[in-house]
């Protein structure tokens, strides 16, 4: 090949590679858009989250008090019945026989009581004059008092006959939502042994769970028993905590197993949701408020259960900070360690970022969001 030749293949092979550099550079994809925003400075309260169980305030086992054969069920199964509604009916035949065999008796005692009583003013009066001795007025003296006695007797058997009649009358004792019926028409009962149903009550809720020592003793160098102060709750299937209570016991020892202590908070139940047994998410404030730093929860990765951010540089360039968090507030999350206010933060869309990744920031405020209404 001459050196004429040469040369035109080195320009078109020049000239080729320039236009496959331009075209690759034409190519390459702008970094992608994320938005930004600085964490944002604010007080929150000062709280500790726990879980626990609901329990109801009142739950009473009704259990027959008069022996005999179950004639009426008088309650739907399940429903709601108020103080003094009659549930059950006991056959009461033979207590009304009782009764009256009772009342028989106290009206003989009365008879006998007002003929000795006659008996013993006249002695009384023929005693000074000497017409009947002192042994004969004591011995008309002792059958008015035993008279009295056993009209005393009388009238106790028949108060007691009226009470057995009044057990085959099963009433309910609170107020609340009836159980299922465990004795059926026709059954035999037994006195103080057979259970019939269960009342629990549907007002105010008792939640119970356990805080670790670490709280206790932050609470007694506050000079604070845990009562008294404020708790939110939580069901499962709520965002955060809406509902509102307060502590009212806390127990007398820490629990040397677990290492913690048993509290107890009372929430209303006004909308009839809570029932006992439930699984609850506790968060009692333990301090006054205090300055924090805050991201939305969407900003939050996790990677083998750690916690991390992206930071974006000066040079728009995706730093993966790990992070330590801390409570939840109205959607968003207290960032205790790993990230400084004056850092800018990417709030959201994470899927497909990555450390070292070229980035386009689009600066966004962080809003400030309003709790959800609470219930009460």
């Amino acid at each position: 090949m001459n050196a004429r030749l040469f040369r035109v293949w080195l320009s078109c092979s020049l000239l080729a590679l320039a236009f496959a550099a331009a075209d690759s550079a034409a190519q390459a994809p702008e970094p992608p858009q994320v938005p930004v925003g600085q964490p944002l400075a604010r007080e929150v309260p000062d709280y500790e989250e726990f879980t626990g169980r609901t329990e109801a305030s009142a739950t009473v086992d009704i259990r027959a008090r008069a022996t005999g054969y179950l004639t009426r069920v008088l309650f739907k199964e399940g429903a709601e019945v108020k103080q003094g509604a009659l549930l059950f009916e006991i056959d009461p035949r033979p207590y009304q026989a009782e009764l009256m065999k009772a009342e028989a008796a106290l009206t003989q005692a009365e008879a006998r009581l007002q003929r000795t009583a006659a008996n013993h003013k006249r002695a009384a009066a023929l005693l000074p004059t000497k017409a009947i001795s002192r042994e004969e007025y004591d011995k008309i003296t002792a059958e008015r008092d035993e008279a009295e006695a056993m009209r005393l007797a009388s009238r106790a058997v028949v108060e007691h006959a009226k009470l057995n009649l009044d057990y085959t009358k099963v009433t309910a004792p609170i107020s609340g939502r009836v159980g299922r019926r465990f004795v059926t028409e026709g059954n035999l009962v037994k006195a103080d042994e057979t259970l019939l149903t269960t009342i629990v009550s549907q007002g105010p809720m008792s939640v119970y769970f356990d805080v670790d020592e670490k709280t206790v003793l932050r609470l007694r160098r506050d000079r604070k028993d845990g009562t008294g102060l404020p708790v939110g709750l939580g069901l499962a299937d709520e965002k955060d905590f809406p509902r509102r209570g307060t502590v009212d016991f806390a127990d007398l020892r820490v629990d040397p197993q677990t290492g913690t202590l048993r509290m107890r908070a009372v929430f209303a139940n006004a909308d009839g949701t809570l029932l006992p047994g439930l699984f609850v998410r506790v968060r009692m404030t333990v301090g006054e408020p205090r300055k924090a730093l805050l991201v939305p929860e969407e900003a939050v990765a996790f990677v083998r259960g750690k916690a991390y951010l992206f930071v974006v540089s000066d040079k728009n360039v995706l730093q993966r900070r790990l992070v330590q968090l801390g409570s939840r507030h109205d959607g968003l999350r207290v960032v205790k360690d790993g990230v400084k206010a004056t850092e800018w933060v990417v709030l959201g869309e994470l899927e497909g970022l990555r450390a070292g990744m070229t980035v386009k920031p689009q600066k966004t405020p962080i809003p400030e969001q309003k709790p959800d209404k609470e219930r009460r």
